[in-house]
């Protein structure tokens, strides 16, 4: 927003304006004066805590102003410039922000509830578990967001950017959603129950066991309602035929045929509608199996890539040891053989080193070397058959994502039970994730961190492993 024609409000000023603004919510009109602060520069003021109820802030620019457990009730925000402000603990129920600029801003744990939000932009905002209930939210831009277990119940998002939101945990319950852009959202563990999804597009979207049930359950239900009018319909065709076929021609009788054509003609349209609802939901759910499915393929073959890598560092590894088990031994046993042959000669010749003046020490030094090789060969051998064991049980582990992810595979071609499949998914991968992470493979001397690039180490494994565990909805390990 420009600052050009803005009248600068500095806080001795605004302190005054607040006071009399005080004044004017305790007399309810009476004294004082409402704040009147419209298109006013009010840039890195403080206003923690401040009573800005029913205040006239439209246009305002409040940038790198603090605005922390402020009460802004009711207040009039339209087109407000409040980018990057910290509005965390703030009130802003029933508050007017249409078109306002709230990009980035710190809204954590702020009420929202029924805050007029229309075509704002909340790129990248902080909306940790703040209160949108009920909020009005048409063609506003949240990408980016993080709404990360906020209170959207009966909030109207229809139209609305939602490309990448992040709605971890989020209470999504009734919330108007139509035509909503939710391409690569986190919806894992929301709950969309009695949400309207129609026309939304949730490409690339995580998806977790809340967002399944609402498609695929409301599907049954549909289904059992479409069995219901067929049922209906057929009783009342039956009605009919036997009316038509009744011997009196009555106004009664006529009557009657006449009302069962016009609710028979009701009940055929309900169910057309019915049908288009339970197509929409099919079209929707088998999206969806498509994305996990497809998901799923590229973590098979990361993790087949995996396994190819970690036979490869296993063979490499027990060739390397053998070297040096069999040059350790080698060495060692030439050390002994050199060491009996020097003894003896000493033994049967002691003159001869005193009469020639020769140091011992001197001769056995190459002795001693070949002896710290062949120890040193020995534990490198050691080193590298540990290594060997630890990539042994990533192996282990890396089959064991594999049978976890047919099984997933199979889960996304049969939805029609998704409670019980993720719930089996997200289990088994915590398990075998708390199993990789209570495990010490490796030993404290272990060379496995100077592996080369190219080489697949355990890090590599394990970031692998945690990256295709994100598939069952779970959190990162470490996190």
């Amino acid at each position: 927003m420009e600052n050009n024609n803005m009248e600068k409000i500095d806080q001795e000023t605004l302190s005054v304006i607040l006071e009399k603004h005080k004044l004017w919510l305790e007399s309810n009109g009476g004294n004082g004066g409402r704040a009147n602060l419209y298109r006013k520069n009010l840039t890195n003021i403080d206003l923690r805590g401040a009573d800005l109820r029913g205040a006239d802030l439209r246009e305002v620019n409040l940038r790198g102003a603090s605005l922390r457990g402020a009460n802004l009730e009711e207040s009039y925000l339209h087109r407000a410039d409040l980018e990057g402000v910290d509005l965390r603990g703030a009130d802003l129920e029933g508050a007017e922000l249409e078109g306002a600029n709230l990009k980035f801003a710190y809204l954590q744990e702020a009420n929202l509830e029924g805050t007029d939000l229309e075509g704002a932009d909340l790129n990248g905002v902080y909306l940790v578990r703040a209160n949108l209930k009920q909020a009005y939210l048409p063609r506003a831009n949240l990408r980016g967001a993080n709404l990360r277990g906020a209170d959207l119940r009966r909030a109207k998002l229809r139209g609305t950017d939602l490309r990448e939101v992040n709605l971890n945990g989020a209470d999504l319950r009734e919330v108007g959603l139509h035509g909503a852009d939710l391409r690569g959202a986190d919806l894992r563990e929301a709950n969309f129950e009695g949400a309207d999804l129609e026309g939304a597009n949730i490409e690339g979207a995580i998806l977790g066991a809340g967002f399944v049930e609402n498609v695929v359950l409301p599907k049954t239900r549909l289904r059992r309602k479409l069995q219901s009018s067929e049922a209906t319909i057929q009783e009342l065709e039956e009605k009919l035929k036997q009316a038509q076929q009744a011997q009196s021609e009555t106004v009664k009788n006529n009557e009657e045929i006449a009302k069962l054509n016009e609710w028979l003609d009701r009940e055929k349209s309900e169910k057309q509608k019915i049908m288009g609802e339970l197509e929409e939901l099919n079209n929707l759910l088998n999206k969806s199996k498509e994305e996990l499915r497809g998901r799923i393929k590229d973590a098979q073959k990361s993790l087949s890539e995996a396994l190819k890598n970690t036979d490869k560092q296993i063979k490499n590894n027990e060739e390397t040891a053998s070297c040096f088990s069999v040059l350790g031994i080698g060495l060692l046993s030439l050390t002994i053989i050199l060491l009996l042959v020097f003894s003896g000669f000493v033994l049967c010749h002691p003159k001869f080193f005193v009469e020639k003046n020769l140091n011992i020490l001197f001769y056995t030094f190459p002795i001693i070397t070949l002896m710290v090789i062949g120890t040193t060969c020995l534990r490198h051998q050691k080193n590298l058959l540990a290594e060997v064991r630890h990539f042994s049980n990533m192996k282990h582990q890396i089959e064991l994502y594999s049978g976890l992810l047919e099984a997933s595979q199979h889960a996304a071609v049969s939805f029609s039970n998704p409670e019980k499949a993720n719930e089996y998914v997200q289990e088994t991968f915590t398990q075998i994730r708390n199993r990789l992470l209570n495990s010490q493979y490796l030993p404290d001397n272990s060379s496995a961190d100077k592996q080369s690039d190219n080489d697949f180490g355990s890090d590599k494994v394990l970031d692998l492993l945690n990256k295709i565990a994100d598939l069952s909805g779970k959190k990162s390990m470490g996190n």
